[in-house]
């Protein structure tokens, strides 16, 4: 017998569909890769993906197998778990098959930042208002700002959003901002909040028609410096005194207000615990005129107040500030 040669068939594999194939997807999204395999199914099933700023040529991630035999997926979420943030290719490669390459494109998201902050402070500061161009706001309390921004593209829905947390981990008011096209503006009055305190941070979400939002809105710091209250300091007597009762104590005071004009200096007193009205006003500054500083002797008496031999009387001074209605003291 002749011998003869037989040529054994090669068996290949077939990448017969491929997930997701071309797509668009929103940036910061994750994509799963899935691909469906027929004929030899080879130890290793790789995408290989290149990033548009090509930082990753021919990535290759290993995909996995799952309940069925012949299918098998990867889950590829973005640099520290932030999703897709660039377009990108791809392509599957398992044993001799290798698919076509498919593109995905990412649709980048609205985002804003922070063109202009007007300052308008309370009238009685006295101060003149301004503009400035950064984000980043420092104001007295009680100033009226109007926060001006730009967004990439027009959107549907704006909101300035505080926190007292730089992450927003915890998310605090929101002011809903005037859109026009591009222009978003709103107005915002630094009133502290019902215990006292005031946010640390803002930011601004814009939403466009599409549902997107910015994924990582610009995070710009608030200080509010508090209008602080008056100082007053009796620098004479230094102690308590013994004295007839028809006695005048000349009392030595100091007031001044560290922020802004002082509004009054009121002496208070009580005999045995009982106070005792009106009050003597040391200084009016309606009258005298606004005082940043004052300091003056004044002479209390003790007669009119028809004291006898035992009786204590007690007094204290009160400074306060020119801020509405009636000034810190």
């Amino acid at each position: 017998f002749a011998p003869v040669s037989v040529l054994a068939s090669r068996l290949r594999t077939v990448i017969e569909t491929v997930q997701p194939g071309n797509a668009s997807i929103p940036a910061g999204s994750r994509v799963e890769f899935v691909a469906d395999l027929a004929g030899v199914i080879p130890e290793e099933i790789r995408v290989l993906y290149s990033t548009s700023d090509r930082r990753f040529v021919d990535e290759p991630l290993t995909m996995r197998s799952t309940d069925d035999e012949h299918r098998f997926q990867i889950l590829m979420v973005g640099d520290g778990d932030r999703g897709i943030r660039q377009n990108m290719t791809y392509r599957i490669e398992a044993g001799d098959a290798v698919s076509e390459t498919f593109a995905i494109t990412v649709e980048q998201p609205p985002t804003s930042r922070v063109t202009e902050v007007h300052y308008e402070y309370p009238t009685y500061m006295d101060l003149p208002e301004r503009t400035d161009s950064a984000g980043a706001i420092e104001a007295w309390e009680g100033t009226k700002l109007t926060v001006f921004a730009e967004s990439s593209e027009p959107v549907s829905e704006a909101m300035l959003q505080m926190s007292d947390e730089v992450s927003f981990a915890v998310r605090g008011e929101e002011l809903r901002m005037k859109i026009d096209n591009t222009q978003l503006s709103v107005d915002w009055t630094l009133d502290h909040r019902e215990d006292n305190t005031f946010p640390k941070f803002y930011r601004i979400q814009v939403t466009n028609p599409e549902g997107h939002q910015d994924l990582e809105p610009v995070v710009y710091p608030v200080d509010v410096r508090r209008d602080a209250p008056p100082v007053v300091k009796l620098i004479d007597p230094a102690r308590d005194l013994e004295v007839p009762a028809n006695a005048t104590v000349p009392l030595l005071v100091e007031a001044e207000d560290p922020d802004f004009l002082l509004r009054s200096v009121t002496l208070h007193y009580a005999v045995n615990g009982k106070p005792i009205q009106p009050s003597e006003v040391l200084l009016d500054a309606f009258k005298s005129g606004l005082k940043k500083r004052w300091s003056d002797t004044w002479d209390f008496r003790l007669k009119p107040l028809n004291l006898h031999p035992g009786d204590v009387v007690t007094f204290h001074i009160e400074a306060r500030d020119n801020r509405p209605p009636r000034g810190h003291q």
